[in-house]
């Protein structure tokens, strides 16, 4: 009984330290994502030139990427609306959880982008992501399992 309950903690623990990861705001991490991809093919791109979050109230969420490419420097701009019924301090503590965590808008270079281009390359990164945010935690349960197996057998 004593192995099962450190057993237990230990993947409490394990799967709670695996789900803490980036605190970047997912508007800002989807853009970043979405830029990669669409002009490097590559969704997990890392080196920007600059990245911002204009917050205009009840508005569009605005997030910026700016980017250097072959052809020069470019920029995407994902927009996401305020969608939010009633705010709390969630809200005030960190504004982005008031908006919509997928675009309602993208646009290249100052240019608009068809929504069935981007939504499709957008659907593709978030399966990416989920099958990545199980990946870990499931590596440290089946570690975890190995090593409670191997205490047992003491």
């Amino acid at each position: 009984m004593k192995a099962f309950k450190r057993f237990s903690a230990s993947v409490a623990v394990l799967l709670l330290a695996a789900c803490s990861g980036s605190t970047e705001d997912v508007q800002l991490t989807l853009c970043k994502q979405l830029a990669g991809d669409l002009v490097f093919g590559d969704y997990q791109k890392s080196d920007w030139l600059a990245e911002d979050m204009q917050f205009k109230g009840y508005d569009d969420l605005e997030v910026i990427v700016r980017y250097k490419s072959e052809s020069g420097e470019g920029e995407t701009r994902c927009y996401y609306a305020y969608d939010t019924t009633d705010e709390n301090a969630m809200n005030l503590a960190n504004p982005a959880t008031a908006y919509a965590t997928y675009p309602s808008k993208v646009t290249q270079d100052g240019i608009v982008l068809e929504s069935m281009m981007w939504a499709k390359k957008i659907n593709e990164i978030m399966l990416k992501q989920g099958k990545e945010a199980i990946k870990v935690p499931m590596e440290k349960v089946s570690e975890t399992v190995e090593q409670v197996k191997m205490k047992l057998q003491e």
